[in-house]
């Protein structure tokens, strides 16, 4: 993520006077500007291991604090649907090779 981003988790780390606990008046929240809230965006598959990993990392009482979301990806039941219509068909060497065509045409 350093790498990438020049960003660590510590970047998307939420301080404790801007949580609001149970029964504080919401009023009393501190409030920066949404330009300074760096939101960490995570898409994963549909398993319940990513998605409970995530949401441990956006716990601000066990976990990391952070703040950001997780999002399922979607199109990867329908890549599945197609690929086994695919094979079912009969077609799969044919779509191998169509799409080796299809990318040598750009190269």
């Amino acid at each position: 993520m350093l790498m990438m981003t020049r960003m660590t988790l510590l970047d998307f780390h939420v301080d404790g006077d801007h949580i609001l606990k149970p029964g504080e008046d919401l009023l009393a929240a501190r409030v920066v500007p949404v330009e300074s809230m760096r939101i960490l965006k995570f898409v994963a598959d549909d398993e319940s291991t990513q998605h409970k990993a995530f949401n441990y990392m956006f716990d601000n009482k066990v976990g990391l604090a952070l703040r950001g979301y997780s999002d399922s990806e979607t199109c990867h039941p329908t890549w599945n649907a197609f690929r086994k219509s695919v094979s079912r068909a009969g077609l799969t060497v044919a779509m191998m090779k169509l799409t080796l065509c299809c990318n040598l045409v750009f190269m």
